[in-house]
């Protein structure tokens, strides 16, 4: 639990690390998520990939940290490791997310120390997925499924399946007792479903605590 207000001192955004054989798979990069990597000893370094539901900053205000971090810092406050980002996505969401970071990382300096103006394209890699299509990394497998949120707004949760178990990561979602019923008669071991501690009020877009 957390929410899109947060203070350090109670909560944190919504965001998960998925430790996997070749590296922890981030769902969502919200303001405060390299943070809290930071402090669960993970460095940026370290995620081989970020899925994004939906384009909100409680879920992608971290982003051009995070970018920032992989390709101009290491480990241990070692020397640059110059990394690409790999953006894991549904294709409806790519655009969206272009249009958000090009005026943040269009403009880098290369290693050599020259200026280059093509950020978009050297700095990230894309993975774009149909609906039901699912990204494996390792033993991991991550498939998107829509979640009403903001009205037309195109959001997704996360099913995150390994071997013969899998779990459910709702994203930003209201809350319906038959869907989470489904999800567990269909065999997830856990729902991650995000909430907010506002109370609960007319015409909400999210879950709430109490509910």
């Amino acid at each position: 639990t957390g929410g899109a207000f947060t203070d350090f001192r109670e909560n944190y955004h919504n965001n998960m690390a998925v430790r996997t054989r070749v590296g922890i798979v981030l769902i969502d990069c919200g303001g405060t998520a390299v943070q809290s990597l930071k402090e669960i000893g993970v460095h940026p370094s370290e995620v081989s990939g970020v899925v994004i539901t939906h384009m909100h900053g409680d879920h992608v205000g971290g982003l051009e940290q995070l970018i920032w971090e992989r390709h101009y810092t290491g480990p241990g406050g070692g020397p640059p490791q110059y990394l690409r980002t790999r953006i894991i996505c549904p294709l409806v969401l790519r655009s969206e997310i272009e249009k958000f970071l090009e005026p943040c990382i269009r403009e880098y300096t290369r290693s050599d120390g020259t200026l280059q103006l093509d950020g978009l394209d050297k700095l990230l890699e894309w993975v774009d997925l149909d609906p039901c299509e699912t990204y494996e990394s390792g033993e991991a497998n991550f498939t998107f499924f829509e979640v009403p949120h903001c009205g037309p707004k195109d959001t997704f949760g996360v099913r995150i399946g390994g071997g013969n178990s899998h779990i459910i990561y709702t994203s930003d979602t209201t809350y319906r007792e038959e869907e989470v019923s489904r999800w567990v008669s269909e065999g997830a071991e856990a729902v991650f479903h995000d909430c907010t501690f506002s109370p609960l009020y007319k015409g909400t877009v999210h879950t709430h605590f109490e509910q």
